[in-house]
């Protein structure tokens, strides 16, 4: 066990964090595991979430532990792993444009449907890039792709395939000091990253073969049905709706993380993706349309 996060709440601490996810266009099926190191304290954290028309499984354990080498980031072929390595993700290729981004490994998960019964899920996951969102500083990558998976649990064997994103944040800077909505958006003609925070707001949307710079992302507070708006640089704005298919909980820093994956349309193009709250209670949402 690692010595977890909770002292290091608003302290400078050098993290890696990596994160593959991806969903069926209807959302209903996913992938998601999100890993975050920390080299200097002994501790990691993982949230996976894994759901297949056969079954579900998940796990958020913030007190795994980690060991002291450092990932090498800037590499063409860069690695990230627990410290058992029963999870590996690698990224082919530099980070801002990468070829391929992949994740491998067993892990023990707790199924959903059976009184979280602990059993070993294998999971083979691959996200073949189709494009680059800028960061939200300048370390932190979003790619976004096509993604498979191979699971493997009790016996059975699934494939899952989808429209998802691969992102990468390392950084020194304290780690959920301010509240926040983060939201990806995974479609055929539509995606994108974008934020709603105390802090930075904005984003990128990719449409038509075009990056468009968003000045302003805002939402509706956390509910079933939740509206989206897009202020773009150009003058334009572009309104959707998100429906809740998915959601978790888990506390961060005593304070709950809540996590959805939704299925919506942004300007009547559909998509399927996540909308992430931490300390919703702080922010200014915007009212239902």
């Amino acid at each position: 066990m690692g010595r977890g996060v909770d002292h290091l709440e608003g302290k400078p601490v050098e993290t890696e964090a990596v994160m593959l996810v991806f969903a069926t266009a209807d959302a209903r099926n996913l992938l998601s595991l999100r890993l975050c190191r920390y080299p200097t304290e002994d501790t990691s954290w993982l949230w996976a979430r894994v759901i297949t028309p056969g079954g579900a499984w998940s796990r958020f354990d913030n007190y795994l532990p980690c060991t002291a080498d450092r990932s090498a980031i800037e590499s063409a072929d860069v690695r990230y792993a627990l410290a058992d390595n029963s999870l590996v993700y690698r990224r082919i290729g530099p980070r801002a444009n990468p070829t391929s981004c992949a994740v491998d490994g067993i892990l023990e998960l707790s199924e959903e449907d059976s009184a979280h019964r602990t059993v070993p899920v294998e999971i083979h996951a691959t996200l073949m890039p189709r494009a680059s969102h800028a960061g939200f500083n300048a370390r932190r990558t979003e790619i976004m792709g096509l993604a498979r998976a191979t699971v493997r649990a009790a016996g059975s064997t699934w494939i899952v395939e989808g429209l998802g994103h691969f992102h990468e944040q390392p950084q020194v800077e304290p780690r959920f000091t301010i509240g926040f909505t983060y939201a990806s958006f995974w479609g055929e003609t539509i995606s994108g990253v974008t934020l709603f925070s105390e802090g930075p707001n904005g984003g990128q949307l990719h449409r038509g073969g075009r990056t468009l710079r968003v000045a302003r992302f805002e939402v509706s507070a956390p509910a079933p049905e939740r509206t989206v708006k897009f202020s773009l640089d150009s003058g334009e704005t572009l309104y959707g709706s998100a429906r809740v298919v998915h959601q978790h909980t888990i506390s961060t820093y005593g304070k709950p993380w809540r996590g959805h994956f939704v299925a919506g349309e942004i300007a009547g193009e559909r998509y399927a993706g996540m909308i992430n709250d931490w300390r919703s209670e702080t922010l200014p949402y915007l009212a239902r349309g």
